[in-house]
């Protein structure tokens, strides 16, 4: 099973377009079986969980952790194999809200999958964290998304307790180091994907023109 995590900043590239024809091409050039996304837009005119999930022939979920009148922005999971249910948990918020979308798969195994997009204060994501942490069943699962925060720091080392970090456990190139420049064009590694159960292969990074961060890909194994 190969999967992906990447947040796609509302279609918007790096060249300022939103173009979602290239980033759907970008993602299925990865060939991922699953593939959690972040800052996914859904409005009248366009629902882009939708649009790249057509594009790639998967299922989809989508859960919004705004709501603006008739906008929706959140988190998606992409799929090749039907989700037999999902539900979408509101995080605990000073500044703008975020979510964890939770689902559940019986193909190829049972698996829970989890998306999420972490504030920006770290008390704050220390409380996402903890409230993550109580909501996912016992069993294999996969947890990912954008922690906007890097390894060391509390909220990530908190997970490990029970996940290890898909990028210390499968083989890897010397360049996969980070998943986002930030303003200072410092690479920072802040987009994570977590396993419990589950065997890492393979750990690598994807860059693009089509968003601000790099598509984080682990293949697994039972």
């Amino acid at each position: 099973m190969r999967v992906a995590c990447l947040n796609i900043h509302k279609g918007r590239g790096l060249d300022g377009r939103v173009d979602l024809e290239r980033l759907a091409v970008f993602l299925a050039q990865s060939e991922a079986d699953l593939i959690g996304l972040q800052e996914v837009l859904a409005t009248k005119k366009q629902d882009q969980a939708q649009i790249l999930a057509r594009f790639l022939g998967m299922e989809y979920v989508f859960f919004p952790s705004i709501k603006r009148g008739s906008s929706l922005y959140g988190n998606a999971l992409l799929c090749r194999w039907p989700i037999a249910e999902f539900k979408g948990i509101s995080l605990p918020s000073l500044r703008e809200q975020r979510s964890v979308l939770v689902a559940n798969l019986t193909q190829p195994f049972p698996l829970t999958v989890a998306v999420t997009h972490l504030g920006l204060n770290n008390k704050e994501r220390e409380a996402h964290v903890e409230k993550i942490l109580t909501v996912l069943p016992p069993g294999p699962a996969v947890l990912m998304g954008d922690w906007n925060a890097q390894s060391r720091a509390s909220e990530v080392q908190a997970v490990l307790g029970r996940f290890h970090d898909a990028y210390d456990e499968g083989a890897r190139s010397a360049s996969d180091t980070h998943t986002f420049l930030s303003h200072e064009i410092v690479p920072s590694r802040i987009d994570f994907i977590f396993v419990d159960g589950l065997k890492v292969s393979r750990y690598h990074t994807r860059g693009t023109i089509a968003t601000d961060h790099r598509l984080v890909v682990v293949d697994l194994e039972i």
